[in-house]
């Protein structure tokens, strides 16, 4: 589902943000432990499309070129036909995923303190009867 959304990725189809939005809730409902991989590949293969793919030659000249001098070639440039659209949608499945990611974390804590609390109260238990 992910490379289908992908592959649509700077489509001015309105619907293209109910898709990625049900993608990411379905991501993180299933309470996975990868779920946050998934995501972040969801997010490299948008912003893979926003740059420019280097042309074959200019490959080539990297190729033949010492690696500490590829190190220091200039970055993939973006691409020159992007527009409003790709940007919304990239700040939406980001925005998506961080809230996602910071209730995943509360769920975590609420969990944690609970356990806490009933290790607590077994403690309790266990003293009273003694």
């Amino acid at each position: 589902m992910i490379s289908i959304i992908g592959k649509n990725f700077g489509s001015s189809d309105l619907e293209w943000f109910c898709a990625a939005e049900a993608v990411l809730n379905t991501l993180f409902n299933t309470k996975q432990r990868n779920a946050h991989d998934y995501a972040k590949l969801f997010i490299d293969q948008i912003v893979k499309k926003m740059f420019r793919q280097r042309e074959v030659q200019e490959v080539e000249e990297m190729r033949n070129q010492p690696a500490d001098m590829v190190a220091n070639t200039e970055p993939m440039p973006l691409d020159e036909n992007l527009t409003d659209v790709h940007y919304a949608q990239l700040f939406f499945v980001v925005g998506h995923t961080a809230i996602k990611m910071l209730t995943y974390f509360e769920q975590i804590e609420a969990v944690m303190k609970q356990a806490l609390q009933d290790s607590y109260k077994n403690k309790k238990k266990k003293r009273q009867s003694s």
